[in-house]
């Protein structure tokens, strides 16, 4: 029989203090976390249920009742600045450019809309679709090494990351040069979206770069689905027009400008997050330099000990039971996935990289049926950049420490990445 309770107001509470040093001592953190709470949940504020073990993670996030952060919800409580700073009522703050961003979102959607939408991607990115992808990936990331190699000294995320999600997705969505390099500034801009505390300045600023950002990708998409020069969006652009549920985004290219913001960002970030795992393990980067068939499980473990995100929300649809745990409707669930992927009773020695692991990080993008539509290509990506990286003739090395963790953000994301490329003839 459980020993959990059957409220959410008799879990142990879990305070904001105690997230807040996850930045600068995440392993350090997460050990305490898990000898405090063993069963992997407790309450946050406003009766929040933070789920953060492995199981539990993976359990919840398969319940069909817990659905994805409705939009309304998630931009009145994170959104709501108006023009001259102070907050707004929710029905003003619904106008903002990040709301109409995470409007159009699958990771807000939910039944029934949530089925096509989320089928849109996953129908162009799915594994036996990734071959028609291979050559522009590979060839992004010889070039960029090359360019980066030629420097010598770069920053990994800046120059080298961010520019092959960037020149990967302008490729696919036709966008020019010059709106590659404008996409690129304007993520950048974007992150304060990320951060779990925002001052109104980084609201307002964000929801500018927000407002450019959909307006120029939209009418990109549009354009290239007018020269019908473009495959995928054709393809796209046909289960788009299917899409009959209540609540469908408004455009193509608005869904698309929307949802690729974690393929231009959040996938950089897992290109760097891998990179850094290679770099901080001097024997594993020898491994694979010996052995590329090992890249797969690189991929898997780097970002299983830093996956690019940390936590996304999920609303309680209706009412539904874990373990004896009563989860009432509206209930916001807050999935603590960095936490799961370094959860001791699932992964022996959670905070050292053992390539023979024979479990992966299964909650890094997410899980159930919210799980990352996108995962398949961001993996391509980051493991394109691993062979880059291991290829004979090319060495990398870090110029400086690399442990400085963006603060507040949802992001598992480095401040900077300097490190020194090399590439031999």
């Amino acid at each position: 029989m459980s020993h959990l309770p059957r409220r959410i107001e008799d879990l142990p509470s879990l305070g904001a203090a105690e997230l807040a040093g996850w930045a600068a001592d995440l392993e350090g953190s997460l050990a305490r976390l898990f000898e405090r709470y063993p069963d992997g949940l407790a309450q946050g504020a406003g009766s929040r249920l933070l789920v953060f073990g492995a199981e539990p993670l993976r359990r919840i996030a398969a319940t069909e009742a817990a659905g994805n952060m409705p939009a309304d919800v998630l931009s009145s409580s994170a959104f709501n600045v108006g023009p001259d700073g102070a907050p707004v009522e929710p029905e003003i703050s619904a106008a903002s450019s990040l709301a109409k961003l995470v409007s159009n979102q699958v990771f807000t959607a939910n039944p029934p809309l949530h089925g096509p939408t989320r089928q849109l991607f996953m129908r162009q990115f799915m594994p036996k679709q990734l071959p028609r992808f291979a050559a522009l990936i590979e060839g992004a990331v010889t070039a960029l090494l090359q360019e980066a190699g030629a420097r010598g000294r770069v920053d990994f995320g800046t120059d080298v990351a961010e520019r092959l999600t960037a020149r990967f997705w302008a490729q696919v969505l036709g966008l020019t040069a010059d709106e590659e390099t404008r996409a690129r500034h304007l993520i950048s801009a974007l992150s304060p979206m990320f951060y779990l505390v925002r001052t109104p300045e980084e609201t307002l600023s964000a929801d500018a770069a927000a407002a450019e950002y959909l307006a120029m990708v939209s009418a990109a998409v549009e354009r290239g689905l007018a020269q019908g020069d473009q495959p995928i969006l054709r393809d796209m652009a046909a289960d788009f027009s299917a899409i009959v549920e209540p609540g469908r985004p408004e455009s193509l290219g608005m869904m698309l400008a929307a949802n690729l913001i974690d393929g231009f960002h959040t996938a950089a970030v897992a290109v760097v997050n891998a990179v850094y795992g290679l770099a901080c393990n001097p024997e594993v980067l020898a491994q694979v330099r010996a052995d590329q068939s090992l890249v797969p499980a690189v991929f898997f473990e780097t970002i299983r000990l830093n996956p690019p995100v940390v936590l996304t929300q999920r609303y309680a649809l209706r009412d539904f039971e874990y373990d004896g745990l009563m989860v009432p409707a509206d209930t916001p669930l807050v999935m603590l996935w960095i936490a799961g992927n370094r959860d001791p009773k699932a992964f022996a020695e959670p905070h050292r990289m053992d390539l023979s692991r024979p479990q992966r990080g299964d909650v890094t993008f997410g899980g159930g049926a919210h799980i990352c539509p996108g995962r398949n290509i961001a993996r391509s990506l980051v493991e394109a950049v691993l062979r880059g990286v291991t290829a004979p003739g090319v060495q990398i090395e870090a110029v400086a420490a690399m442990d400085d963790w963006t603060p507040r953000s949802s992001m598992r994301q480095l401040s900077q990445s300097p490190m020194r490329v090399s590439v031999g003839i």
